[in-house]
């Protein structure tokens, strides 16, 4: 049976009909392009998405720090207690009595404090033990815990400790507080 369509012949090639070239600089242009506007578009998602995680991991990074800054100033009140007959700092300076015994100097400020009010402090030394004698205190008093008030040799009782909490972790909040014996508890609010 005969074929009635008409036979399409390849486009003539010569010199009358001359291929076109892509132009490199273009392609990498466009290609560049499109990743950029794709990038933009699926990188405010991504960013969404990630963000929470961010500051989850920062937060509990602040936490740990916090913690291991009222260790070692746990470490620093045992070196001055040897020094003063066994004596705790007396509350009114206890920052400036610690500071020859401090080993890297910036353990005096919560880091969760330290990012939205530079300058402050965050941490206050318990009123009550001022000057007394560390061997005739209970050894899991609080000393030095965080505290609403954020002036440099802050003292103070519990009553000063941030609500609901100045850390979180999974959507718990807390306070630390580093008690005489050296160690650091978590009190939740």
């Amino acid at each position: 049976m005969p074929s009635s369509l008409p036979k399409m012949s390849a486009p003539m090639e010569g010199p009358s009909s001359p291929k076109k070239k892509a132009n490199p600089m273009m392609v990498v242009l466009l290609i560049v392009g499109g990743l950029c506007v794709s990038f933009c578009v699926g990188g405010g998602f991504l960013l969404a998405y990630l963000a929470p995680r961010f500051q989850a991991v920062r937060q509990r990074s602040q936490a740990t720090t916090c913690i291991n800054n009222l260790k070692t100033i746990g470490t620093s009140i045992g070196l001055y207690a040897a020094d003063c007959d066994d004596h705790l700092p007396i509350a009114s300076r206890w920052m400036d009595e610690l500071r020859p015994f401090e080993q890297f100097g910036t353990q005096m400020r919560c880091p969760a404090v330290r990012g939205r009010q530079r300058g402050k402090f965050g941490y206050a030394f318990n009123a009550s033990l001022s000057g007394k004698q560390r061997s005739k205190s209970d050894s899991k008093a609080s000393i030095v815990f965080d505290s609403t008030l954020m002036d440099k040799n802050a003292f103070a009782g519990l009553e000063t400790l941030p609500k609901p909490g100045r850390h979180s972790e999974k959507q718990k909040k807390f306070d630390n507080v580093l008690l005489l014996d050296g160690s650091v508890h978590s009190q939740a609010k």
